[in-house]
């Protein structure tokens, strides 16, 4: 069990994750592992799970060297590399917390991204809603990697 005292530097408000425990899982795409995209910053990873949470990380790893990252206790504490996600048609809209929006609010702010589901290994991000929901283009296509020892979801948000 996780302390909850850090909530305190993370203001965040649960109820505007819209789509909590809205996902209903019917194989869609795979979730026993992780989704990653390499660019010129690093690996962005992704897991996403049954119970429609969502985990995203930047990281500076070799992608080969990754065979299964596991999430360390202090940022299932962090609200902003979590989110909740559900599935419409081949759409999967993510919500998560928008970590630069305490730069401008006093709490966390829900953003949104889209992706289309192309086959059940890869999915391609294509739109960015922002916090005062203005959308952009994006273009970034993740792959499926199996991962025999997954972490599961515990985190803040599902509390």
């Amino acid at each position: 069990m996780f302390s909850c005292a850090i909530c305190e530097d993370f203001p965040y408000d649960k109820k505007a994750l819209t789509y909590k425990n809205k996902f209903v899982f019917d194989n869609q795409f795979r979730m026993d592992g992780m989704y990653l995209m390499r660019d010129q910053y690093g690996v962005y990873l992704h897991y996403f799970f049954q119970n429609g949470s969502y985990y995203a990380i930047g990281i500076d790893y070799d992608e080969n060297e990754i065979s299964c990252y596991q999430i360390s206790s202090r940022s299932r504490e962090w609200p902003y590399v979590w989110g909740c996600f559900i599935i419409e048609d081949n759409i999967l809209k993510v919500q998560t917390y928008d970590p630069h929006s305490m730069d401008r609010y006093t709490k966390y702010k829900v953003m949104e991204r889209w992706a289309e589901i192309v086959n059940d290994t890869t999915i391609h991000f294509f739109k960015d809603i922002n916090t005062e929901g203005k959308s952009s283009n994006l273009d970034e296509i993740f792959h499926f990697r199996y991962c025999e020892n997954k972490p599961d979801s515990t985190n803040i948000l599902m509390r």
